[in-house]
């Protein structure tokens, strides 16, 4: 039976990973839980599972220890590395957003143990120090791209990789005339066609800075150069990622769009789990179609690349400030029309630094925050 830590319990992914453990409990033991601030959610999860180990915002511990009189109660931003080092989880999910996780996954990585990772900020903001060829070895990949191409290479030399291809829905204005761009709303940005997710990875993905945050994932996790890595669009999310090796084939994995094949593939990994998950109807299908991106609606991703792309302390800078327009976007500061020069603006005005230690990450992520709200409150 695996010993399992789930970071990040009380997000949809989180919820999707808890429901998946308990179908199959009989393989795996939960040892430890974090959320942040949702404290009945919480609370009912650590209770329901008996969880005896709980991590959560240092503001709300009290509540949790109150709920929870038997557990050990933790600060998941200053001690969750701590905790991780003690118990030793066989396996720990990393479903948070933001990178408070930082330090937890450099700890399971330096042991050996296995990281299985969807927490897209942490690995980018921290993704050159973090991973080197040893380290990618301990990782599973979580989200439904990077799970697909770590699916592809298996039984692969991935020096025989020509290309990597990224699939993207286009998400609510892959179809929307560029003149509307100005009159989208904080609702609209919020609809996607496809998948269920949080508020800021919602408005990432209409604005295609989620796929340009895939682009930069697959590199790191994986060793792949970014111009190896291409990005098209497919509406249907049904195949998730494409390897093109350099005899010129393509191999794929192809899914009805649903969090929980990848989550359940890294939970039994190396072997499959039979599940009542929806199969592909084929027929019912019909077709797929696939196109290019087009770079002049969706600004956002070139921005990204283009900053990731001079590394060092930019990498977080880009998860500070994106997390900070976006938070100005969904309460009605800014319009969704803004956010790509907005980006590129603040961006723009971080000069290069070189990092060496994830405290640096952390500090370069709160200046890019702080820098983004200065350039914002001057324009």
């Amino acid at each position: 039976m695996k010993k399992v830590f789930v970071v990040g319990s009380t997000g949809t992914l989180g919820k999707e990973a808890l429901n998946i453990l308990k179908d199959n409990s009989e393989k795996a033991e939960i040892v430890g839980l974090t959320g942040f601030e949702n404290i009945d959610l919480l609370c009912s999860q650590a209770s329901e599972l008996k969880v005896k180990v709980v991590g959560a915002s240092k503001k709300i511990l009290s509540n949790i220890g109150a709920c929870l009189p038997e557990a050990k109660v933790f600060d998941v931003e200053s001690e969750l590395h701590n905790i991780l080092d003690e118990l030793n989880p066989d396996i720990t999910f990393f479903l948070s957003s933001g990178i408070t996780a930082l330090k937890g996954i450099q700890t399971v990585l330096s042991k050996g143990f296995t990281a299985a990772i969807a927490n897209k900020e942490s690995i980018i903001a921290g993704g050159e120090i973090l991973f080197d060829k040893e380290k990618r070895k301990s990782v599973l990949p979580v989200d439904s791209e990077t799970s697909a191409i770590f699916q592809c290479l298996i039984g692969e030399d991935i020096e025989q990789v020509e290309q990597v291809i990224l699939t993207a829905s286009g998400g609510p204005f892959n179809d929307l005339d560029n003149d509307s761009f100005a009159r989208i709303t904080v609702g609209d940005a919020l609809r996607h066609p496809n998948w269920v997710m949080g508020k800021k990875i919602t408005v990432d993905s209409a604005t295609l800075v989620n796929k340009a945050f895939e682009v930069i994932e697959t590199s790191f996790l994986f060793g792949i150069p970014f111009d190896k890595i291409s990005v098209i669009i497919h509406r249907e999310s049904i195949i998730h990622s494409l390897i093109q090796f350099y005899d010129g084939q393509l191999k794929a994995v192809l899914s009805y769009p649903s969090m929980s094949f990848p989550i359940q593939y890294a939970l039994a990994f190396p072997v499959r789990l039979s599940n009542k998950l929806q199969r592909l109807d084929l027929p019912q299908i019909s077709k797929l179609t696939f196109s290019h991106l087009d770079h002049e609606r969706f600004k956002a991703f070139d921005v990204i690349l283009k900053h990731a792309k001079r590394g060092g302390n930019l990498l977080p800078a880009i998860i500070g400030v994106d997390e900070t327009v976006v938070g100005e976007f969904l309460n009605n500061k800014i319009s969704f029309k803004d956010i790509p020069d907005i980006l590129d603006l603040t961006l723009s005005n971080i000069p290069y630094k070189k990092i060496a230690s994830i405290d640096e990450v952390v500090e370069e992520y709160k200046i890019a925050i702080i820098t983004a709200k200065q350039i914002m409150k001057e324009i």
